[in-house]
């Protein structure tokens, strides 16, 4: 789908304009409100700590008072009456003693007084297998039990034993046990001024409720598993609170005084405050957004203008202008565009004229190709029919010829004798001409189909056929290790036969040393170097040849190269020699039509590759061929 530039600039805006704004407000929000959530926390906390201050001073009261009895009066060294005044003047004190209980040494009762019945002395048991007598006696140190529940009552107690101490002894001689109603903690924690939604409970070690504001929480034995540490959870009524905890120890019982509030209260500041940042982001969103529109419409009308007039001079009416006249930017791109759009009027009248002569130059220069392709294959043709059809004639003149000279030699005078010599010479040489031409003429039209060619193979074929002339001249030839390519087995034992016999043939007074190496490159061509010297390791002589650079086009290829130390050639006839027929040198030094070269050359074009030389005379010659690696037959 397409998409406008006031659609792209609405979005520009909002990202770069709007959503930055929106991103900062909704950090702010979200930063008041985790510091007002920080801030509700830390509230609950400072009411838990409270609290437990308060427990913790009215237990350590009781304690206190405790104390003072066995450490002041040394109730164990009075009399029976006397203790029993001592206690009853420390429950009517304290109203949170609900029972005192004297015990011996042994742990029996010496004296308890109840504020909930009257004890006799047939009431009085042993408490010697009980832990308030067992661990303090053991411990010598001040015990406190775990919280309890009246069977009958369901109310809260919990016992505290001190230790009553024989100095001369050095050893326990009594415990004094108070049995404490957790009442005046209960009524404590009812009294408080709390907050709406707000609720306060202590927990035991066990997770028990064991205070609470509303008794019924205590009396049904609820049980609630505190979290580690503060923050929002699920509550005692299992809905979402703002919840903390201290935690106070008394002997070996710890317990927690939890202050929870339910969250939406906690937070009522909180999400009252996002409320109003939203409120403020949405009216900032909106009147940004009025604005974005305005400038947007501003930019973008004009432009759709001009977009108007592009889609005509695209249909082709170039005389449109845009009729945009403000004097900002828009307005010089409306001016330039109008100019522009002249000028490519202009343009467009001479591209049409110069595209017509151009097209009437093609039509030509194609019938002139179409007339090439038509003549070169035709003189293809007569140069085979030529070549073939010469053969007969020439062939009955080469043989009367002979017959003449069996006959008449030395019966004629020696002019006679000379002539008929010099026509059966030149009948001969005609012969060599028109086979080579029929060779030559053979490279492109009875080429067989390339497939994988071993060149080891062709070399061995090649040596094999030049075994004579290689005897005769003691020519040495080595190799490197040739590779497999694509192409005609008969003509690539040809190019290689031409191009070591003519190594052979044009030799200096040295034997003959000829070389064949291989490299593979990426569009291998054919580019002179400078001249370099390799040594050959398979003999104890020098050839001087030269480098090819591996230049970049669009095929892999083999690149062979036959270096020689024959006579050598000048650099001006590097071109030359690759000609039909020519020769550097005259019959009599040299024999040949001077063909060979280029029948190597057009075998070298037929497989798709470059054919050239690198020599100096008196230095020796290196040709240079080059396959394709993927053999394509050149049409």
């Amino acid at each position: 789908m397409k998409k406008s530039i006031r659609y792209r600039l609405t979005l520009a805006f909002i990202g770069f304009a709007v959503f930055p704004l929106l991103l900062v407000g909704a950090l702010l929000a979200w930063q008041s409100f985790a510091n007002m959530q920080q801030e509700a926390v830390r509230l609950q906390q400072e009411v838990a700590r409270s609290i437990s201050v308060e427990a913790s001073s009215f237990i350590n009261s009781l304690e206190n008072d405790l104390r003072m009895v066995v450490d002041i009066n040394d109730i164990h060294m009075l009399t029976h009456p006397q203790q029993l005044d001592l206690l009853g003047a420390l429950q009517a004190h304290q109203k949170a003693f609900v029972e005192l209980t004297l015990l011996d040494g042994d742990g029996r009762e010496r004296v308890r007084l109840s504020r909930l019945k009257t004890i006799t002395s047939d009431d009085l048991c042993d408490r010697s297998k009980k832990d308030e007598f067992l661990i303090t006696e053991k411990e010598a140190k001040t015990y406190y039990s775990p919280v309890w529940f009246d069977a009958t009552t369901g109310e809260p107690f919990i016992t505290i034993a001190l230790p009553l101490k024989d100095l001369q002894k050095g050893q326990v001689d009594g415990v004094l046990v108070a049995d404490v109603f957790l009442k005046k903690i209960w009524n404590l924690i009812a009294g408080l001024r709390t907050n709406p939604g707000e609720d306060i409970y202590i927990v035991d070690a066990q997770g028990r409720v064991i205070v609470h504001r509303n008794p019924s929480v205590v009396l049904r034995d609820t049980h609630f598993t505190l979290p580690e540490k503060a923050g929002f959870y699920s509550g005692l009524n299992s809905s979402s609170v703002v919840m903390a905890m201290d935690r106070v120890r008394f002997g070996d019982q710890v317990f927690a005084i939890v202050a929870e509030r339910e969250a939406n209260q906690a937070l009522s500041l909180a999400i009252r405050t996002v409320w109003i940042v939203i409120s403020l982001l949405l009216v900032v969103f909106v009147v940004a957004g009025g604005v974005g529109i305005l400038t947007v419409r501003r930019i973008v009308h004009p432009i759709q203008e001009l977009a108007k007039v592009a889609r005509d001079i695209q249909a082709g009416e170039l005389s449109k202008k845009a009729s945009v006249s403000s004097d900002d930017e828009i307005g010089e791109l409306a001016t330039a565009f109008n100019n522009m759009t002249y000028q490519l009027s202009q343009t467009m009248e001479s591209l049409q004229a110069e595209v017509a002569e151009r097209k009437r130059a093609e039509k030509k220069l194609r019938r002139t190709v179409t007339d090439l392709e038509r003549s070169n294959v035709e003189l293809q043709q007569f140069a085979y029919v030529a070549s073939h059809d010469l053969q007969e004639p020439l062939r009955m003149v080469s043989s009367y010829m002979q017959l003449l000279e069996r006959r008449y030699k030395g019966k004629l005078d020696a002019d006679a004798d000379d002539f008929i010599e010099f026509a059966v010479d030149g009948a001969k040489r005609m012969q060599a001409l028109i086979n080579d031409l029929l060779t030559f003429s053979r490279v492109g039209t009875r080429g067989e189909p390339f497939k994988m060619t071993d060149c080891e193979d062709v070399l061995e074929q090649v040596l094999a056929n030049l075994e004579v002339a290689i005897s005769e001249s003691g020519a040495v030839v080595t190799h490197d290790l040739l590779p497999t390519v694509a192409a005609d087995a008969s003509q690539l034992t040809q190019l290689f036969q031409n191009l070591i016999g003519n190594a052979i043939k044009f030799r200096g007074d040295e034997s003959p040393r000829v070389h064949i190496s291989t490299t593979k490159g990426t569009g291998i061509r054919d580019q002179r170097s400078e001249i370099r010297d390799r040594e050959s390791e398979t003999t104890n002589y020098e050839l001087q040849t030269t480098n090819y650079e591996l230049q970049t086009t669009n095929y892999e290829a083999w690149a062979f190269s036959v270096a020689d130390n024959g006579i050598g050639i000048d650099p001006e006839f590097f071109d030359r020699i690759f000609v039909i027929f020519q020769r550097l040198h005259g019959r009599d030094e040299y024999s040949g039509t001077g063909i060979g070269l280029a029948v190597c050359k057009k075998i070298v074009e037929r497989h798709g590759g470059r054919m050239w030389v690198e020599s100096e005379p008196g230095k020796g010659s290196t040709f240079y061929f080059t396959i394709p690696a993927k053999g394509a037959e050149r049409q």
